[in-house]
């Protein structure tokens, strides 16, 4: 599963997927949508200088939505298959749609009925979203029982934690849980500008999740900048805190939720918390007398049993796409400005 030699599946499955290698076309530079990336579809690209005999073209692009979108063709065919990818067209914009446009309306008790479009559109988006997952299984239960699949469709490449965690959840009468993508590389990408000692010492990847510390440091800044992570827990039991002046009575039956962005933006635990210092997460590791960054009091993914179970490889995955965009793409902009242009 994904908490069973975490680290090293996640390595051997973004090697599979050939991160670095897709990165040399991450943007197309090209304002038709058929020639386009499916992960640049949603970049609204524009052209902002066109080429010339003797100068280089511009264009500009939305850099959270290519990246999120590049992660995502990256993430999802590597635990579904890419059958699945390709039968679902819509599945990206469907999936953020839902996802950062319409759930947030749903927490604040917005129904499903309500005579807004753009909550007619979360429900057709739910309904192809849970169709085309539907199938999926459907057809993950066909392969593991020996059954022939619908269609035909080949399931050799389903990834073990897919088939796994299908088969755990069938037996508990669960239903599966989704892949979330990693949304963090654009901010990745965008804090590298600012930190002229950032290093990509390696793309073979395991030497970049061994030898580049500043990289990872970032990423836990970025963590602690950017995450609202909350973790809930239900009340079994009568509890009383004693919090100075105040007092605190938790009666079973209610729940507590604690957000953890009090915690990364208190200057007595992370002084200066406006400032993106990723050197606050670097220590010196006393047996091998080089510096190791360590997540120390920061909780971006929950805590205990609650936490993402995903973390590992979502983390290696926001390091690689940025690792690899960050060496292909900021020389890019030296040779053609002369200097960096964030």
């Amino acid at each position: 599963m994904l908490l069973s030699g975490a680290a090293s599946t996640a390595t051997a499955a973004l090697e599979r997927c050939g991160v670095v290698q897709k990165a040399s076309s991450f943007v197309t530079f090209s304002t038709d949508p058929t020639r386009r990336s499916r992960w640049g579809l949603a970049a609204d690209v524009r052209i902002v200088t066109p080429d010339q005999p003797h100068a280089v073209g511009a264009v500009e692009a939305n850099l959270q939505n290519l990246t999120r979108d590049f992660g995502a063709c990256d993430a999802i065919p590597l635990h579904y298959g890419q059958d699945f990818f390709d039968r679902c067209s819509q599945i990206l914009a469907d999936f953020w749609r839902f996802d950062t446009d319409i759930f947030p309306l749903s927490l604040i008790g917005i129904p499903p009925w309500a005579p807004f479009q753009i909550m007619r559109k979360r429900v057709a988006a739910r309904r192809r979203f849970l169709e085309g997952t539907t199938a999926l299984y459907r057809r993950i239960d066909q392969y593991q029982c020996g059954e022939t699949v619908e269609s035909g469709v080949d399931m050799s490449d389903i990834s073990k934690v897919a088939l796994e965690r299908r088969w755990v959840y069938s037996s508990m009468g669960e239903a599966s849980k989704k892949v979330k993508p990693a949304p963090d590389g654009d901010r990745t990408i965008l804090h590298a500008f600012r930190q002229p000692a950032l290093e990509i010492n390696s793309m073979i990847l395991p030497g970049l999740f061994a030898n580049c510390p500043l990289l990872k440091a970032s990423i836990f800044e970025i963590y602690r900048m950017a995450n609202e992570a909350a973790s809930s827990r239900y009340v079994a039991r009568p509890v009383t805190i004693d919090d100075g002046a105040y007092k605190h009575d938790l009666r079973p039956g209610m729940f507590i939720s604690a957000p953890h962005p009090v915690n990364q933006r208190d200057p007595l635990v992370y002084p200066n918390p406006d400032r993106f210092l990723p050197d606050r997460f670097l220590e010196i590791d006393p047996e091998a007398g080089k510096s190791v960054p360590r997540y120390g009091k920061l909780r971006p993914r929950g805590t205990d049993a609650a936490m993402c179970k995903g973390r590992t490889f979502a983390e290696r995955e926001i390091k690689v796409l940025g690792a690899a965009i960050i060496s292909l793409w900021i020389s890019v902009l030296h040779l053609a400005y002369g200097r960096y242009q964030p």
